[in-house]
């Protein structure tokens, strides 16, 4: 079982500690490990979607509540032809379809800051969208037992919750299984990084 329970039990049997001060600072250590696995990884397994439908009369397209930046924006056309949306600055659309109420095939989308995304032009017809975003993955907890992230790579959990509890080792066998332990989750991190997705840069269809 990969949750937060067996997350804290390990690094308990680990350290050889039940003391209550090492047992109140597992929240924190488990916290922070997880804050550094997500600011270094960005791979499929946390982007996340959403889905919907363009309006004919309105351009904005609701932000995800849970999103952290955009990833790519798709949507099913005639002939069922899955299209992608070109990401712009929103001057930059402006600049392209000058009138928001121009209509025509989705060729771009753009954040604005009513907390929502425009799509330009005007789309022409209710097509169904997909939008796939970096998530806000939350951190494993007492209330929230495990995510994506703990199930698919317990083993990266492990070794950065160790480096974050370096201070707790007691002799220097067990400061080099933490180093170990420590370089094996990074290079991990990095592994999975580099195979991440490549988004499209372009306009495109399939």
């Amino acid at each position: 079982m990969t949750d937060y329970t067996t997350l804290s039990n390990d690094l308990g049997s680990f350290f050889e500690n039940t003391s209550e001060e090492f047992i109140d600072d597992i929240p924190r250590i488990i916290y922070n490990a997880h804050q550094k696995i997500v600011r270094k990884l960005n791979t499929h397994d946390i982007t996340l979607t959403a889905t919907g439908n363009f309006s004919t009369t309105n351009n904005s397209i609701p932000r995800p509540a849970d999103m952290l930046t955009p990833k790519y924006l798709h949507y099913t056309g005639a002939g069922g032809k899955t299209t992608f949306v070109y990401y712009r600055q929103e001057a930059a659309i402006r600049l392209a379809y000058p009138t928001p109420t121009t209509s025509g095939e989705p060729e771009y989308f753009a954040a604005t800051a009513s907390n929502a995304f425009e799509v330009a032009p005007l789309p022409v017809s209710s097509y169904s969208y997909t939008i796939g975003y970096r998530g806000n993955i939350p951190a494993p907890s007492t209330t929230n037992a495990t995510n994506v992230l703990l199930t698919q790579f317990y083993d990266v959990y492990l070794g950065m919750a160790l480096f974050e509890a370096a201070r707790w080792s007691i002799d220097d066998r067990q400061a080099t299984e933490i180093a170990t332990w420590g370089e094996y989750a990074n290079s991990t991190l990095e592994e999975l990084q580099a195979q991440d997705v490549v988004l499209p840069t372009n306009v495109g269809t399939f």
